[in-house]
C-alpha cells in the first residue's frame, strides 16, 4: 500500500513549492513566482523587495567590473584589435562571473 496520502478520489498529490521568506510549503497554485523566487501571497511583496535589492547589486557590481572600457574602442577594426590585446588581462577579469551573479542567476 502507497504511504501517500490523496487530496481526492483517485488524485495524486498535488505538487507543492515553498516560500522563500516563511519557507512553508504550499500547493502550487497558491504560490507566486518572481524572476526566479516563490513566495506565499502573504510574503510576496517582501519577495520582490528582496529580488529586486539582489538584482540592484548584481547590476552595480557587473557596471563597476566593465567601466573602465566605456567609450573605449574593443572591435574588430585596427583600433580595437589593439585595445582588445592591450587590455586583454582586464578584459578576463571582468568577463569572470562572481559568485553574486552566479548565486542570482541560478534562480533566474
Amino acid at each position: 500500500m502507497s504511504a501517500a496520502k490523496s487530496r481526492g478520489p483517485g488524485s495524486a498529490e498535488e505538487p507543492t513549492s515553498q516560500c522563500c521568506i516563511c519557507h512553508n510549503r504550499f500547493d502550487n497554485y497558491q504560490i507566486y513566482e518572481y524572476r526566479g523566487i516563490l513566495a506565499c501571497g502573504e510574503h510576496f511583496d517582501e519577495a520582490v523587495f528582496r529580488r529586486n535589492a539582489e538584482r540592484a547589486a548584481v547590476v552595480a557590481e557587473n557596471n563597476q567590473q566593465t567601466a573602465p572600457f566605456a567609450g573605449l574602442n574593443l572591435t574588430e577594426g585596427p583600433i580595437g584589435r589593439a585595445n582588445q590585446e592591450i587590455l586583454k588581462a582586464e578584459i578576463t577579469a571582468a568577463a569572470v562571473v562572481g559568485p553574486r551573479t552566479s548565486s542570482y542567476e541560478e534562480r533566474a
